[in-house]
C-alpha cells in the first residue's frame, strides 16, 4: 500500500500538493496515526514528485522562453498546436466530460488546420523572403567580403614573417 501511494505522487501533481497541504501546511494539526502504509515515505515522495514538477515546468518555460527569443514564429506555432491538443484536457475538470469531448472535437477540427496553415503560411513566406535576387546578391557580396578580408589577412602575416 505505501509503494502505491508513494507512486501517486509522481503521476497526480494534485495528491502530493493535497498530502503535503495535510501534513505540513498547519503546525498546530495532529497528524491522526496511520494503518496500513507508512505515512513518512509518502510524505518524502510527495515532496519530491513536487520538486520534479516544478523543476519540470521550470524546464519548461525556459526553453520556450529561449525559443520565443531566437525563432518566434516556430516557437508560436509549436505553443499554438500545443494549445489546441492540451485545452480540451485542462477544461474537462471545468466543464464535464461531454461538454469537454466536444471542445476536443472542434479544437480538432478547427484548431488543429488552423495551425497547420499557419505554418504553412509561415514556411512559405520565409522561402519567398529568401528566394529573391537581391538576396542571392547580398550572400554573394558576404561571401566576397569574407574572401577579401582573409586574403588581407594572410598577406598581414606574410609581411610580419618577412621582417
Amino acid at each position: 500500500m505505501t509503494r502505491y501511494l508513494c507512486g501517486a505522487s509522481y503521476v497526480d501533481p494534485g495528491f502530493a500538493d493535497n498530502v503535503v497541504a495535510e501534513l505540513m501546511t498547519d503546525a498546530h494539526r495532529a497528524v491522526v496515526p496511520s494503518t496500513g502504509y507508512d505515512l513518512e515515505p509518502v510524505l518524502r515522495h510527495a515532496l519530491r514528485a513536487r520538486r520534479i514538477w516544478l523543476a519540470q515546468h521550470a524546464l519548461v518555460t525556459l526553453v520556450l522562453l529561449i525559443g520565443f527569443a531566437f525563432a518566434l514564429e516556430g516557437t508560436t506555432l509549436l505553443y499554438a498546436g500545443a494549445v489546441t491538443l492540451v485545452l480540451p484536457g485542462l477544461l474537462r475538470r471545468w466543464l464535464g466530460r461531454a461538454k469537454a469531448n466536444t471542445v476536443m472535437v472542434l479544437s480538432l477540427l478547427f484548431g488543429g488546420p488552423l495551425v497547420l496553415a499557419a505554418g504553412a503560411a509561415w514556411l512559405v513566406a520565409d522561402r519567398y523572403r529568401y528566394s529573391g535576387a537581391g538576396h542571392h546578391a547580398a550572400l554573394r557580396a558576404d561571401r566576397l567580403d569574407l574572401v577579401e578580408g582573409r586574403l588581407q589577412h594572410v598577406g598581414e602575416d606574410r609581411e610580419v614573417f618577412a621582417d
